[in-house]
Parts: C-alpha cells; structure tokens; sequence
C-alpha cells in the first residue's frame, strides 16, 4: 500500500517504508500532478510543454522521459499506479494507494453534501475529518503556477469548512471550537474576519484575556506584513471587549490565563531566519544540515524564539525534539542526545534501524532491551562506531527534523563529538539543528569553541544574536500578559525596569503587575538570574559592581575611581 502525502510537505512512504528516490522538485510536481489527477490520462505534450515551457518541444518531450524514469524507478510496482503508452500518461484509479489530496477532497464533499440534506452531526463530522486531512499547503516547496492556483484552491476549500464549522459548532465542544478559530487563522493569516472571529470565540468562552491577546497578535500581523492598522470593525469588537475586561477587572486586576502564559512578541525578524534555515534543511539537500546557534544573555528570549520554530516544524509535518544542558563539573556524557533518542520524535525510528546500529543506541538507552556496555568505548574505532549508530537513530526518522539544545554553553565534551559526526553524516539530511547559549558564558567552554570553529570552517554554523525587546514591544508584552492597557508612563517605566528583557517583564508583570503601579523585580527566577551574573565576576569586579549600585544608575567610571581604592586602570 502506497501512503502519499502532498498537503504540509512531499513524503510518499510503501508499507511504511519511507521511499527516497524523489528528491528533485521537478519529480516531486509531476508525481504530484499526476497523483491529483487520478484516473485521468494526460498527454506526454501537454505535460511537456507544462513542466519545461522554456524549452524545445523535443528536449521538454526528453525531460519528461527522465522524470518519468525516475518516478517508476522509484515505487515499488509501478505498473500497477502508473499507466504508460505512447501518447498519454495516468495515474490509475485502481491503484492500492492512499494520496492525503483526495482523501481531503473526499471528506470535504461528503461534508457539502451532508450541508446540503441539512444534517449538522454528519456535516461535523465529515468536515472535520477534511480539516485534520489538511496538513498545511499543497506541494509547498514547489513554486509552478498550477501548483499555486492548486494550493489556493485546497486552502481556500479548508477556510470554508473552518468556516462552517464555527458557524454549526455549539458552545458545548468549547475546545473545538478554539481550535478551529485558531486554524482558521493560521491558514489565512492576513484575513481580519479570521481574526474577528477567533476574538469573539475566545471572548465567548470566558477567556478574555487570550481574546485581547489574540486582538494584539492581529494587530502584529497587519503592521509587520501589510504595514496597515486594523479594519475600523476589528477595533470596535477590540473596545467592547476591552471595556468589559475593565469593569471585570474590579476585583480581578489580572486574569489568571494571562499570569500563566507566555506570549511571544516581536523577534519577526530573527524567526524569519530561522524559518528560511528550516526550509532550507528540510529539503534535504547536500550541505543543508547546519547547526543555528541563538546567543544572548540570560533572560533575553532565546529558548522562547527557538520554542517557537518548534511549534511551526510541527505544525509543518516536521518532527521536533528538544533536550538541555546543565551546569555542572562533571555534566553526564551524552545526556541531551539521550533525551533526544526518548522523545517521540525519535523513538519510534529506533525500531526500525538493522540490529547491529539498535545494539549501539542500547548503550546509551538501556531500556531497549540488547546488551549494553558502557558508554563511549575507550577504543577509538568502537566509539567512532557508537556515536554513528546515535547518529543514524537520528537520521531514521521519515521526516524532516529539527533538534533543540537549550544552554549549549554547558555541553559536554562527548555530546560536542556527537553533534560534529551527526552534523557531517547528515550533511544531505532534513536536519536542522538549534542551540541556545548565553553569550556571556559561551567563552568559558574551550572544548565548545573549538568544536564551533571547527563547524564554522565547514560553514555548517549560522549565528543568530538576540537582544532586549525595544520599548514598543516591551509594552505589547505587558499588555498581553496584562490582559488590558498600560500607562504609557507607567510602560515607560517598565522598560527602563526590565530594560526589554523578556524574563524580567514577565517575571515583573506576574508579580505584582497591575498595570497601575510599576512592578517589581523580586520574584526568585530574577534573583537567580541577576545572582548568576553576578557570580560570573571577579572579587574586585563584584566590589565595584556593589559600590555603582549604592552610588545609582547615574554611576560614571570617574565617580568609581574617587569612591574605591582601587587604581584608575584597575577600575577601568
């Protein structure tokens, strides 16, 4: 059986084995053409002239015969889904093959029709079975303008049935209900009507605060892409929603929702690289696998950015692992390539490699049952061996993947080896792989900027530097987490606080936060950052450090040198 996937990504698999040999687009658009126009034969010229319109009908008409070799060549059986004779080419109806296109196209019309006869119950479920078909837009690495008209088509047919389901669903499935307001969005995110209509959802729900959140993510969207306020309809469903959340702020100044998340705002920029490098890398091609390294201070936003390309690999289709390092002596070798081979990512690939490479993942995951031994043989070609078999763990799963490492500036030494193999036995791979360090400490780990320099040479390293929020985005993030309005005065203030530190505005707002008084920095979270920081100094940098934070903000070197005891050049 033959499972083929066009919507979110190109991923054609046989009896579950993932089938490799289509890897150029122009493989991928006419497999995928001929896939969507089942049962109906197409004319080799017509195809010719479709897919090479640039070149001579005889060297299109010889394209098209190498394309076609190459599509055969690779499924197994190919006689049995493609039908082939002098003039036409078709993809059989009687093929046993699943293709994710027509099976959303079938659900969505029994869901028109169940429409039609006035049955709700046969409409929900059938629609929602077309919604959960649709990954994500049609073949969208290709760029063909029947495949753009394709991809418009099928989306736009998904934001109807969203639609319509918004329309029919009751308030009884309230989290269905979010969902498809949510979807909706995340489909045609330029559209107000999408965003109108997940405000109100959310605002129906009770949850005001996510729908005021929701109000500023539109509000985002619009400037950041379209360079436009909202609609004058958007802004009115905004201040009725505002002036209740104020009249129910009474006694509640801040929702509890709001204290419990996060929101992400601003750093367009910096997640626009980071798509692009994911993009890049889940195409496969040689030298695409590459390690992107977000540096910053602590506090600053780095985990929340690369949480956020994770949230878009999955939504993609993409599988995604995260793991961490942690301070330490002695940090356990190995540790956050464990965690990644747990992860549900990764785990089910396992199960799939030859025996002899799940004999080398059991040194590192006892639990799967072979012998184990200990962990990175003392012989150099067993270690060189063990670690590939790590690698090819990775390497196995049927996807694009992405891997997170949080505190990279901690990494152990054999983790370190590991990334550079995984990183050289991938370099063809959809791998990407993302790391967060805090750059004041980056420099303390030699053996990690050797192994950076080292990647750096091979150009597989692209450095991604992250700063504090600007003051506009400060407020924004406030006001999220607020659920209603700040004092310009008061934000002002706020800024000049936090100084545009994700950690700090949160930690500020949540603790204390009202947005009629400034907050304040005392939660523990703050203090161990401030304390770690403050750790990192010297003793006379800590003195002097003590001495400027008596004296004010409006501290100068000058001022230092006359208040301490300490030599000009020593201050400085």
């Amino acid at each position: 059986m033959l499972d083929v996937v066009l919507l979110g990504e190109f991923r054609v698999r046989s009896d579950g084995r993932l089938l490799t040999g289509l890897r150029s687009p122009r493989s991928q658009a006419l497999f995928g053409y001929l896939a969507v126009h089942q049962g109906t034969p197409q004319a080799r010229q017509r195809l010719a002239g479709l897919f090479w319109p640039d070149s001579t009908e005889a060297q299109a008409r010889t394209n098209l015969r190498r394309e076609l070799h190459q599509i055969r060549r690779s499924l197994p059986a190919p006689d049995a889904i493609l039908g082939v004779d002098q003039t036409s080419i078709w993809w059989r109806d009687d093929a046993p093959v699943r293709i994710d296109v027509i099976a959303f196209e079938a659900a969505a019309d029994q869901a028109n029709a169940a429409r039609r006869d006035d049955d709700d119950t046969r409409f929900v479920e059938r629609a929602s079975t077309a919604v959960a078909a649709y990954g994500g837009d049609f073949l969208p690495a290709i760029y063909d303008d029947w495949v753009l008209a394709e991809r418009e088509r099928l989306r736009r047919r998904c934001v109807m049935l969203l639609d319509q389901l918004i329309e029919v669903s009751g308030d009884d499935d309230a989290a269905a209900l979010v969902a498809y307001a949510r979807r909706r969005v995340e489909l045609e995110p330029l559209e107000e009507v999408g965003h109108r209509t997940l405000i109100y959802v959310l605002a129906r729900m009770g949850d005001r605060a996510a729908a005021l959140q929701a109000y500023h993510r539109c509000l985002s969207v619009l400037d950041r892409e379209l360079g436009a306020p909202p609609s004058q309809e958007t802004t009115d469903l905004y201040e009725r929603l505002l002036a209740r959340t104020e009249r129910s702020s009474a006694t509640a100044p801040v929702a509890p929702t709001a204290r419990r998340t996060s929101p992400f705002v601003g750093r367009e920029h910096e997640l626009g690289i980071l798509h692009e490098a994911w993009m890049t890398a889940a195409l496969g091609e040689p030298g695409a696998a590459r390690l992107v390294v977000i540096t910053g201070e602590a506090g600053v936003g780095k985990t929340r950015l690369a949480e956020e390309l994770l949230a878009a690999v999955r939504q993609a289709g993409g599988a995604a692992a995260r793991a961490r390092c942690f301070a330490g002596e002695r940090p356990l070798p190995l540790a956050p390539v464990s965690e990644w081979l747990r992860s549900d990512a990764c785990r089910p690939a396992i199960e799939l490699l030859e025996s002899a490479w799940r004999a080398e993942v059991a040194r590192l995951l006892p639990e799967l049952g072979a012998d184990s031994g200990a962990v990175g043989p003392a012989d150099g070609w067993q270690r060189h061996r063990f670690f590939e078999g790590l690698v090819r763990a990775v390497l196995a799963v049927d996807r694009p993947i992405t891997l997170l490492l949080d505190d990279l500036q901690w990494c152990d030494a054999d983790t370190l080896t590991w990334l550079e193999l995984c990183l050289h036995l991938g370099a063809e791979a959809p791998l990407l792989i993302v790391a967060t360090a805090r750059s004041e400490e980056l420099n303390d780990n030699s053996e990690l900027v050797a192994a950076l320099s080292r990647l750096r040479v091979a150009g597989m390293v692209m450095d991604v530097e992250l700063g504090p929020l600007p003051p506009a985005q400060t407020t924004e993030l406030a006001t999220l987490l607020l659920g209603g309005d700040m004092d310009p005065s008061l934000a002002a203030k706020l800024h000049s606080l936090t100084e545009g530190f994700p950690l700090f505005v949160v930690e500020a707002v949540s603790h204390g936060g009202d947005g009629t008084a400034l907050p304040a920095l005392g939660s523990p979270r703050v203090q161990a950052v401030l304390e770690g920081r403050l750790n990192q100094l010297s003793p006379r940098a800590r003195e002097l450090a003590g001495l400027a934070a008596a004296i004010g903000r409006d501290f100068s070197v000058d001022l230092l040198i006359e208040a301490s005891d300490h030599e000009p050049d020593t201050v400085v």
